[in-house]
């Protein structure tokens, strides 16, 4: 979990942020397991973004694990949060999405893929949000940073942030020390 969770989401949205979290999958963890963290970690905060699983098979926790065992704790995530009512997207590479996303039946998940190709080119994966770059820079933040691009125009971005937001935060708890990963870089 970072750290940093709290303070960042608080900063961005002060300043007009939409924020969102998300959770670096573990394929050879349990996925329910994995939802409740999660979910614990999120806690109070009410978020704009649906929860991101970020999916990436070539790092060195996640290399190796045999694809029947990733797709059944990947499932089993998905299925525990959407069964407790929260909006599900996945972030993932090309390779991710053709061996974990492509032909499965994900329902009511969105995709935010992560490639470095011109949009036109990657036309045919149904995405909402492509990040583009990893070179990215942004007053107040030192090193590289993310840059996003959502798949639509202003008034899509709109609908689709009411479309897809997770549930509302449960505002009666007051624990702000459960902090987590995320993500709230935004583009139009």
């Amino acid at each position: 979990q970072d750290n940093y969770f709290t303070a960042n989401y608080i900063r961005a949205q002060a300043n007009g942020l939409k924020v969102g979290a998300y959770h670096y999958f573990i394929m050879n963890s349990d996925g329910i397991n994995q939802a409740k963290n999660f979910v614990e970690a999120v806690g109070w905060r009410k978020l704009d973004l649906p929860l991101v699983i970020d999916i990436e098979e070539d790092d060195k926790l996640n290399k190796n694990v045999n694809d029947d065992i990733a797709l059944k704790n990947i499932n089993a995530m998905i299925d525990n949060l959407q069964s407790r009512g929260y909006k599900v997207m996945i972030y993932t590479n090309g390779n991710g999405y053709k061996k974990y996303v492509k032909d499965r039946q994900l329902a009511d998940v969105n995709l935010w893929i992560c490639s470095f190709m011109d949009p036109d080119k990657i036309k045919h994966i149904p995405n909402q949000l492509q990040q583009y770059s990893k070179h990215g820079r942004v007053k107040g933040i030192k090193g590289d940073v993310d840059l996003d691009v959502f798949n639509g125009n202003e008034k899509q971005w709109e609908k689709w942030l009411n479309d897809a937001a997770p549930l509302p935060a449960d505002t009666t708890k007051n624990n702000i020390t459960d902090d987590i990963n995320y993500n709230y870089e935004i583009s139009k």
